[in-house]
Order: C-alpha cells, then sequence, then structure tokens
C-alpha cells in the first residue's frame, strides 16, 4: 500500500479524500498476491465487484502482462471494469476522475450565481444572423468594427464610446473629451499597430485631423487593395491590460480565454481557457490560474483590480459563442481594467466567421 499511496500524491489526488479509493485498492492489491485468485480469472472479477458494492465507488484495474492478461481485461470490461496497463494510469484516471466530481458539486452548490444569461431581443438577434450571411456572401469574413460593437452592446459588455469618422469634414463632429486614442477601421486589418493605423493621446481637434490623415496613409502604403470605412476616435482609457477571447474549436466547439493582454499578449502568453459556457465561478477560477493572478488581487502595496467585471464579461463572451454558432472567433485586446468597483472597458474588438 505504501506505494499505491505515493502514487496518489504524485497523480494530485487529496490522500485524505481519497480513503475509499484507497480501500477500494486494497483488496485488489491483495488480490494479485493469491494465486488461488488470479488461477480462476472469473474470482478476480467478482472480487473487483466487491469494493463497488461495499463503498459505492469506481473502481479500476491493473494487468501487467500484455496478451497473457487479454481474458482478464476481456471479462472485466464485460463488467463494465476499466483495466489500465500500469497502476500510475489508474491513478490518474482517479484523480480526473475526483476533479471532475468535485467541480461538478462546486458548480451546483453556487446555485443561480452560476450562470447569467442575457436575453437579446428576437429582432434584435435576427438581424445579427442577417448581417453574417450578408457579410459572407460578399466574402468577408471579419465583421466590421460597427457591427461588432453593436453585437457587444446588445449583450451588455461594457465598450469605450466610439466615433466612426468616414471623412476629414467627421472629425469636426467628434464631441468627446480629450486626450483621444484613434484607429483605422478596416475589415481588411487585423493587428492595427503593425502597421501604424494606431494613434494615441490625441490633445484637440487639429491634432484628431492629422491622425485621420496619417492613419488612412499608413495603411494604403502597407496594404493597398485594403477596404477602408474610416477612422475611429475613442477617448482614451486606463487601467491594467487583460485579453478576453474565444474561439471555436472543432474537436471541443467554443473555448473561452482570458489572459494578460495589450500588444505583448502573443510575447507572455499568459492564458487560461475554459470550455463554453462558463459560468461566473468558472470564470473566477479561470482567473485565478493565470500568472497575472498576483497583480489583479493587488500586491506589494498596490491595489487590487476589478476581477468581477472581467467575470461578467468571460461569461457573457461565452453567451456569444453559444447563441451565433456562426462566429469562429472573438478578440476583445485590450479590456482595460480599473480598480476595485470602477469595471472595465473593452478598447479593442475583432469578431471573425
Amino acid at each position: 500500500m505504501p506505494k499505491i499511496s505515493l502514487t496518489y500524491k504524485k497523480s494530485g489526488v487529496d490522500i485524505d479524500k481519497a480513503d475509499a479509493f484507497v480501500e477500494a485498492i486494497k483488496p485488489l492489491a491483495y488480490a494479485t498476491r493469491r494465486p488461488e485468485v488470479m488461477a480462476g480469472i472469473g474470482g478476480f472479477g467478482a472480487l473487483c465487484r466487491l469494493p463497488q458494492k461495499k463503498y459505492k465507488k469506481p473502481v479500476v484495474a491493473t494487468f501487467i502482462g500484455g496478451k497473457k492478461a487479454l481474458s482478464g481485461v476481456t471479462l472485466l470490461a464485460k463488467k463494465n471494469i476499466p483495466v489500465y496497463e500500469f497502476p500510475n494510469q489508474a491513478v490518474a484516471a482517479l484523480s480526473a476522475l475526483y476533479k471532475y466530481v468535485s467541480n461538478k458539486n462546486k458548480q451546483k452548490s453556487m446555485g443561480s450565481e452560476q450562470y447569467k444569461k442575457i436575453v437579446v431581443n428576437i429582432k434584435e438577434y435576427n438581424n445579427f444572423k442577417n448581417i453574417f450571411k450578408i457579410e459572407k456572401e460578399q466574402g468577408r469574413f471579419q465583421m466590421s468594427l460597427k457591427n461588432s460593437l453593436e453585437i457587444l452592446k446588445a449583450y451588455e459588455l461594457p465598450c469605450v464610446e466610439s466615433f466612426f469618422a468616414e471623412s476629414a469634414q467627421d472629425v469636426e463632429k467628434i464631441n468627446f473629451e480629450y486626450p483621444l486614442a484613434a484607429k483605422i477601421d478596416s475589415q481588411d486589418v487585423v493587428h492595427k499597430s503593425d502597421i501604424n493605423a494606431v494613434v494615441v493621446n490625441i490633445k484637440n481637434k487639429d491634432e484628431a485631423k492629422v491622425a485621420f490623415a496619417s492613419i488612412q496613409k499608413n495603411v494604403f502604403s502597407r496594404l493597398p487593395q485594403a477596404k477602408v470605412a474610416g477612422v475611429v476616435f475613442q477617448p482614451m482609457a486606463e487601467g491594467f491590460e487583460v485579453i478576453c477571447g474565444a474561439r471555436r474549436d472543432p474537436q471541443f466547439g467554443p473555448v473561452v480565454l482570458a489572459g494578460i493582454g495589450g500588444i505583448y499578449a502573443e510575447v507572455f502568453n499568459d492564458v487560461s481557457l475554459r470550455l463554453a459556457p462558463v459560468s461566473r465561478s468558472d470564470a473566477r477560477e479561470l482567473l485565478s490560474e493565470l500568472h497575472s493572478y498576483s497583480i489583479l488581487k493587488g500586491m506589494r502595496g498596490k491595489p487590487s483590480y476589478d476581477m468581477e467585471s472581467l467575470v461578467d464579461i468571460i461569461n457573457k463572451l461565452s453567451q456569444i459563442m453559444i447563441d451565433f454558432p456562426e462566429i469562429m472567433e472573438i478578440d476583445l485586446n485590450p479590456v482595460m481594467v480599473g480598480e476595485a468597483r470602477e469595471g472595465a472597458k473593452i478598447v479593442d474588438f475583432r469578431i471573425v466567421f
């Protein structure tokens, strides 16, 4: 038994909570030392059922013997008892089962806090579905910023206010307080910073006009064939930069992620993932797995950031992915998170279908 207990520790199972598992394994380990039991494989199969009946716990078996153990493997399979080639595999399986059940029980205990669902107006929902259809028919696979913003707002996601300037004359109509940030509005541009299609800290209307012209010039010099709708102006947002996103995996379906954001998101690669739908408790657990979690919590005298606003964003993001199977990817980067109870603001966003 000492070796079995050690294997449990290596697999991550809490020994204090795994007593029933250990008790279930003990008779099986004893059986392997009894020739009269091993001689009659049917008797061994019957013995495997005893822990299930006594403890009402799952039982797994390990047969080391390759083809020689085939008859035993077949018999146990008929009795719905999993058989593994090595003990560490069996214990790892029990560990995964234990964690799965623990997580499910934790979610049940959260009750109504588990998942907050946004009910979108059916007319608005059908309009979005129609936009996807039209865009795809026109050979586009990235939604315009304006339409993306409408979807995010429909799901009550906190986006920075945006002014869409289609011409230099439109810049005169900006009524935001300065300083501002400006970026290109084009479905053909993915990474705006890479082609100098972003200008920050714009202090007045004259600088806004210069930014409008320089952004368009930079885009057309790098991507002459790009279709440009204009330039978007937004108030400057402050906070800790986080990325929130989702992707439709061909195997697992919609997967939601969050992590450290901004232009260094791909460098640090500090992200954690969950399959949708993502409950609020799941979202909190996701954030706790990040290397940057200690920063979000507040460290060395620094204040904590508003993680509940991130929980809300992750929760709603997962719902969008479920409601719209047409969407292949959503990228919210950066999301500027304020200090506790100050909320968060989504600065840049991209929806791919």
